[in-house]
């Protein structure tokens, strides 16, 4: 072989690794560019997404929260019109917020009025006329629903407003 001919063979060898190595010491920085955007992305997307969750909870709380300071001031409202009031209230508060499933309100034999004998039997009462509020979401609409889990509920229920954290039941 002549000597221009190995000479060129080798330059162009040369040439051709110093570009492939060229070539890909750029992509693999690219791909690790790259691959560390998408993650710092990834991670902006699960705050911005974890900060709304948060938020739609914390709104949920709080209005769950006023509600029962509301009806801990049961005694300032007359009682001819407590059940009425609360039960608007309870509607209300499900109609404004549709992250709710339902809201309910028990209370202890007695509590809220002395009119369990006048309410016996009725919607948003128990067999004994115990206040026992359930309003949900059927078809699309709020509904007052029996709340049959109301008995348990009661046993463990303490002598001051709570908001029970959310927990499965039955309501049909």
């Amino acid at each position: 072989m002549k000597l221009r001919l190995r000479l060129t063979l080798i330059m162009t060898v040369m040439l051709l690794v110093v570009v492939g190595t060229t070539a890909g010491v750029l992509l693999s920085r690219a791909t690790s560019l790259q691959t560390a955007a998408a993650w710092e992305n990834m991670k902006n997307l699960t705050a911005f997404h974890a900060y709304e969750v948060r938020s739609d909870y914390v709104k949920s709380i709080t209005a769950a929260l006023s509600l029962a300071r509301v009806l801990d001031a049961y005694e300032k409202f007359p009682e001819a019109i407590r059940r009425k009031t609360f039960g608007d209230l309870l509607e209300s508060l499900l109609e404004s917020s549709p992250e709710f499933v339902g809201v309910f309100t028990v209370w202890k034999p007695g509590r809220i009025d002395s009119l369990a004998a006048q309410y016996a039997g009725s919607p948003g009462s128990d067999a004994e006329g115990n206040y026992i509020n359930w309003y949900m979401y059927e078809d699309g609409r709020v509904k007052l629903k029996p709340f049959r889990d109301a008995a348990s509920f009661l046993e463990n229920m303490p002598d001051v407003p709570t908001v029970s954290d959310p927990r499965k039941t039955s309501v049909n």
